[in-house]
């Protein structure tokens, strides 16, 4: 298995309208069946709404949904620029607060990262270094537990829930991506060659 732990530009106020100090510091783990493929790839932001759908509300010209975002004031906005001004709630209040503060926690003592405040933004240049920070886990679980009880686990899982799991259209992504690559937008991949 590997779990990965991320911080993320701030985007997250520990207390509105100050600004934000934490990232969206997304967390993943991936599963892999008994051949060693992925079954379940699972990630999870701490923010209510990440920061690229953000943008892409603005992009597009749409509102954003009710109770995700905070104007640099601390009132409640669907205006995406103002959220970006503002703030994004963590996701479920106080769960996703707590989380996004254990993965900082975790990174910046792990990898010696810059905290989220410290992290420049990706979509400005002149806001400095990215500094983000990743750590990665590799679980080997035949050395500390019961093998067969995490396959019966991930098999009733993938039998009893499928509606609800994400991870099952990633892993069709996944594989499909494995059998016919990736298409890439001709427009980005000349900035990624121009880069």
């Amino acid at each position: 298995m590997s779990l990965a732990l991320s911080t993320d530009t701030a985007c997250i106020s520990t207390n509105p309208p100050l600004p934000p100090t934490l990232g969206d510091n997304p967390m993943a783990l991936a599963v892999p069946d008994k051949r060693g493929q992925g079954v379940l790839i699972f990630e999870q932001g701490q923010a209510a709404i990440s920061r690229d759908t953000v943008f892409d509300h603005v992009k597009s010209g749409t509102t954003l949904p009710l109770h995700l975002a905070l104007d640099d004031h601390g009132r409640a906005t669907q205006n995406p620029r103002a959220a970006i001004e503002g703030s994004i709630l963590p996701v479920q209040g106080n769960y996703g607060f707590n989380i996004a503060v254990m993965v900082e926690i975790l990174v910046l003592s792990l990898v010696g990262a810059g905290a989220s405040a410290m992290i420049g933004d990706p979509d400005d240049p002149s806001s400095g270094p990215l500094r983000m920070g990743h750590c990665l886990f590799a679980i080997k679980p035949q050395s500390y537990g019961q093998v067969s009880a995490l396959e019966q686990f991930t098999q009733a899982l993938l039998a009893d829930a499928p509606n609800r799991l994400q991870a099952l259209s990633r892993r069709q992504k996944f594989e499909t991506a494995l059998t016919e690559g990736v298409a890439v937008p001709q427009a980005l991949l000349e900035r990624i060659i121009a880069a």
